[in-house]
């Protein structure tokens, strides 16, 4: 992805209604899961590898 730019870190500025998830699921390689994985995804997409995990600090 960013080698075919020329910038150091581009920003898509297209019009198009997808989003990113980030990180991986249960259903993933383990080289997968990490917050630098990222998938597009429609407002209102489903999947059984899309969900979010609550955290909570002391």
């Amino acid at each position: 992805y960013y080698s075919g730019h020329t910038e150091r870190s581009p920003i898509y500025t297209g019009k198009g209604s997808s989003r990113v998830a980030r990180g991986g699921s249960w259903l993933n390689f383990p080289q997968l899961v990490r917050c630098a994985n990222r998938y597009d995804y429609t407002p209102g997409g489903r999947g059984i590898n899309l969900g979010f995990r609550l955290v909570l600090s002391k």
